[in-house]
């Protein structure tokens, strides 16, 4: 299976990737908000961003904090006044893909 560049940068990034890692878990163990909405905020962050890699990433740790389907179509849906349609149509195949496993 193809690496996604996220994955590369973890791999490739030496201590750069090791900063961020620390960093991403530290705004993890911050409790406000509750996990489930922090990933259903970075899936419309990334939707609006038309990152369909992180969308297919996150969309099953959402789920497993107990979002449900609805949930993340309205995340990924409350980006359109602001991002437009581009973010969307580039998300909307890798959720969906996310969604069937």
């Amino acid at each position: 299976m193809k690496k996604s560049a996220f994955e590369l940068f973890m791999e490739e990034g030496g201590e750069v990737a090791d900063g961020f890692s620390d960093f991403v878990s530290s705004l993890d163990k911050h409790p406000y908000p509750d996990k489930k909405t922090k990933h259903l905020i970075y899936i419309g962050v990334q939707t609006a961003l038309g990152n369909a890699d992180a969308v297919r990433a996150h969309i099953p740790m959402a789920l497993r904090e107990g979002a449900t389907e609805e949930e993340i179509f309205g995340s990924m849906l409350i980006t359109l006044p602001a991002a437009g349609m581009n973010g969307l149509m580039a998300c909307l195949p890798a959720a969906l893909e996310a969604l069937r496993k």
